[in-house]
């Protein structure tokens, strides 16, 4: 299983402390969203806001070059569903975000979800929990040789939102993670 963002994500999360890094962005590995826009995230967070996520949706966003129609479609399936079922976010899978040190540090203790489905777990997070969100613009590009294969990754995303609302209707976010307990995601 490919863990993309997740697992540097919350390690790097974990590993710091918030008074010693009081924000930490993060981006997709491939850098479709354009590294330059990491100062306007930062900057919305000394405003006040805990997290900062992009998004293609705003009228100043800018895609320079699309993905390919079956991906855009499932992008737009997922997001219609991630604001169906977990949180009304406009573009839940842009891969660009940052947190304000200690909110990161407690949104990412309560994460269960190890594979892409983490993002629009965080998400659901931050609203369910009354964090302070923006979504700003970005100039984004789809890069080639990302690996998505439409079925297996149309099955995975349905199982990630299924296990996000299950857990969520089970409590288990109310609480951070206790050390050593599995991830939904873990084989």
């Amino acid at each position: 299983m490919r863990r993309g963002q997740c697992d540097p994500a919350r390690v790097g999360a974990w590993s710091v402390s918030p008074s010693a890094v009081p924000a930490q962005p993060f981006s997709d590995a491939d850098l479709s969203t354009q590294i330059e826009k990491t100062e306007a995230f930062l900057l919305s967070l000394d405003l006040g806001f805990d997290v900062a996520t992009g998004t293609r949706k705003h009228a100043r966003a800018r895609i320079t070059l699309h993905q390919p129609r079956h991906r855009e479609a499932m992008r737009r399936v997922f997001t219609w569903l991630v604001r169906q079922l977990l949180t009304d976010v406009p573009d839940a899978t842009c891969g660009f975000k940052a947190f304000h040190g200690p909110a990161g540090k407690d949104l990412f203790s309560r994460v269960r979800i190890r594979d892409w489905g983490f993002e629009a777990e965080l998400l659901r997070l931050v609203t369910r929990l009354g964090y302070r969100l923006t979504e700003l613009p970005v100039r984004w590009q789809d890069r080639a040789g990302t690996k998505v294969r439409l079925l297996r990754d149309a099955l995975h995303s349905a199982l990630a939102l299924a296990r996000i609302s299950a857990g969520a209707a089970l409590g288990v976010y109310e609480h951070p993670a206790p050390s050593g307990v599995r991830l939904l995601a873990d084989p």
